[in-house]
């Protein structure tokens, strides 16, 4: 949408592809910013028609732009006086040469448009960074104060709903706000164009700070980026396999999130503290999750190996990442004065006697550097088989996380046990920041080591836990397998119990906590051909993924076309074959996704059930999670219809959670586009 209005308020200038937008005219003489912004509109604009024109094919196509762009303005500004029949014929005029140009023309037509607003978003990009720090820097709050920030937020419950700030520190330290990271195939452009329009936008921030040969440089370095932009094949040609995928995921979060997710909380803390407040450390009101790797409803090709590889894959790029911060703590603190709990602990990290007494920090960190090296050697060995060293490379020269390479060797990881718990990176941690606030280093408490608490806060030691998710037949199938494998029953006799005997039968089941299958009889199973269909052998060796993998490498189980209280508890049944019962360490949540109309209409009762069975809310400690799908009910109902349902399903669905003494999460199914249940009213909506 918001490339759209762009392309309407786009005025063609004399030359070349440069353009300002005209919302921007009557600001330009009042805001420099805005005068930087069009300075760069136009600045990439000429760069691009250079390199498009640097042939006879590409000043064609430059001519045939720059009459378009002149019609397009002739045709709005027709409409917009009211002149119907000049805006039609303008309009015919266009559609006729569109239609009358080569193939090869029309591509390059289109491919300088679609280029050209990409630049213009980065410059816009740009220039909103330019404008909040200008914001920031007149003594304005550090966040604006807009109704759906975190200042609006907090001065809304202060001012207007007088909480007191004690109760909104609470909250942050309880709440838990998770973005899930999904892969979709309408995702078409590649990582390259995308990494070269976020380098366009870091030129564009550089630029203003720079002089003579320096802005030279920037200035070379822009033109080269768009040269490369105009010459690279914009779109995959070829589907991404799932590890591509996940790879494309954990190169989001080495290249933005990892930083950006504690220089927003450190921000946070700053805002609570201008309102007298304090972001607790041990609260980590922001996490992440992924389906990248974990998700395969419908998509056969993501199977137990993958999903083992991208767990694998995730861990090691966490360590490297925490190593390179690690090793930069190794240096900040070499502090001797310390409290009884870091000497306690320094005693212990393995480290020579000496530096235990004179760097009692680096003597801790040494020992936490040697397992995150350790913890690197088991995801090499996990990721050992060719494919998965094919689809997971082991270095990469662009990679943050492989610059572990260069960091001090410590013990290596001989006599090392991996780091598969966060607690046992995230306590010693702890400990070092209260040791500091004692020993009167709090300026050194507060700066690196705080941002590496949070990222541990945030990522773990998974950086971002898989939700596995597949649909809910295969779930029954694999039940009716496991049964017939079992001799409990014949094939098929699952599949034709009624809803009420399903939910009698599994809820039986797991009460007895007496398995259907001997040990080594389900990966039996997993490996013949007993059970003839390869997805459903797969939930079951799915099953046994999540059963061994290392604790909280993954998050939820999400159940896509969940129709009733049955749907939960067969996933649950099939977890605790495998060795994941109640006290699993992953996929703790068993998430029904209501997503139809008839399933948002249905979800309160399937609730209602489900919470009614034997033992399952003593299972779950009083807690469920829901997913409410908004794409799916949109194209089954319309988009107001669906709108309606997903509102009174989820008051519906929360009224059921009270009467049980349930406390609810809501997954939000919203994408980012229209089409897939997003929009720029995210915050209202949910």
């Amino acid at each position: 949408m918001l490339l759209r209005r762009a392309a309407r308020r786009l005025r063609p200038q004399t030359r070349g592809l440069s353009a300002m937008p005209t919302s921007f005219a009557d600001y330009a003489e009042a805001d420099e910013t805005m005068q930087d912004y069009a300075g760069n509109v136009r600045r990439l604009g000429r760069l691009l028609g250079e390199r498009v024109a640097a042939n006879q094919e590409g000043a064609t196509v430059v001519a045939v732009v720059e009459r378009f762009r002149h019609h397009a303005k002739k045709y709005r500004d027709a409409r917009e006086a009211g002149h119907e029949a000049e805006a039609a014929q303008t309009f015919e005029s266009m559609a006729n040469e569109i239609a009358s140009l080569a193939p090869g023309t029309l591509r390059d037509v289109a491919r300088s448009f679609a280029h050209f607003l990409a630049l213009s978003n980065a410059a816009e990009q740009e220039h909103r960074v330019r404008r909040l720090e200008a914001h920031r820097g007149d003594g304005a709050p550090l966040y604006p104060g807009k109704t759906d920030s975190c200042a609006g937020t907090l001065d809304y419950l202060l001012d207007e709903e007088h909480v007191d700030m004690t109760k909104i520190e609470a909250a942050l330290a309880s709440q838990q706000l998770e973005i899930v990271l999904t892969a979709h195939p309408t995702e078409v452009n590649r990582r390259t164009i995308l990494s070269k329009h976020r380098r366009v936008a870091e030129l564009l921030a550089k630029r203003p700070d720079t002089q003579g040969y320096e802005r030279n440089e920037v200035d070379r370095e822009l033109a080269g980026v768009v040269s490369a932009l105009w010459g690279s094949d914009e779109l995959r040609r070829a589907k991404p396999s799932p590890q591509q995928e996940a790879r494309g995921g954990l190169a989001v979060v080495e290249t933005s999130l990892w930083e950006a997710l504690p220089d927003f909380l450190r921000r946070l803390d700053a805002t609570l503290k201008a309102r007298g407040g304090r972001l607790p450390l041990t609260s980590a009101p922001v996490r992440l999750a992924s389906w990248m790797g974990g998700d395969r409803d419908g998509n056969p090709n993501v199977t137990a190996p993958v999903t083992r590889e991208t767990v694998a894959a995730q861990r090691r790029m966490a360590a490297g990442l925490l190593l390179v911060e690690l090793d930069a703590l190794r240096t900040d603190l070499s502090m001797k004065q310390c409290t009884a709990p870091v000497t306690q602990l320094a005693e212990e990290s393995g480290a020579p006697s000496l530096e235990k007494l004179d760097a009692p920090y680096k003597a801790i960190l040494d020992g936490l550097v040697g397992r995150l090296r350790a913890t690197v050697a088991w995801a090499d060995n996990e990721l050992s088989s060719d494919n998965a060293l094919k689809d997971f490379p082991k270095e990469s020269r662009n990679s943050l996380a492989s610059r572990f390479g260069r960091v001090a060797k410590a013990d290596g990881v001989k006599g090392k046990a991996p780091l598969f718990d966060e607690s046992e990176l995230l306590e010693p941690l702890q400990a070092m920041h209260a040791s500091l606030c004692a020993t009167g280093f709090e300026d050194w408490a507060e700066g690196r080591l705080v941002d590496t608490i949070r990222r541990v806060g945030a990522f773990g030691l998974q950086l971002a836990p898989l939700d596995v998710r597949q649909e809910s037949t295969r779930h029954a199938n694999a039940i009716d397998a496991l049964r017939a494998f079992a001799g409990v029953g014949e094939a098929g006799s699952y599949i034709a119990m009624s809803d009420d005997e399903k939910v009698a039968y599994l809820s039986q089941e797991l009460s007895t906590n007496r398995p259907l299958l001997r040990r080594g009889q389900l990966e039996e199973l997993v490996k013949g051909d007993f059970i003839p269909d390869a997805v459903d052998r797969d939930v079951l060796a799915t099953a046994l993924v999540v059963a061994e993998a290392p604790p909280n490498s993954f998050g939820a189980y999400v159940i896509s076309q969940a129709t009733s209280a049955a749907d939960v508890l067969a996933v649950e049944l099939l977890l605790a074959e495998a060795g994941a019962g109640a006290d699993r360490p992953n996929c703790k949540r068993i998430v029904p996704l209501f997503e139809t109309l008839d399933d948002l209409t249905n979800g309160p009762s399937s609730l209602e059930k489900l919470f009614s069975s034997e033992g399952y809310l003593e299972r779950v400690q009083h807690r469920q999670e829901i997913m409410v799908g908004y794409s799916d009910s949109a194209k089954d109902a319309g988009r107001l219809a669906a709108w309606w349902a997903q509102y009174e399903g989820q008051e519906k669905m929360l009224a059921v959670c009270q009467q049980f003494g349930v406390e609810p999460t809501f997954f939000h199914g919203k994408g980012g586009t229209v089409g897939r249940g997003g929009n720029p009213e995210t915050y209202r909506a949910i």
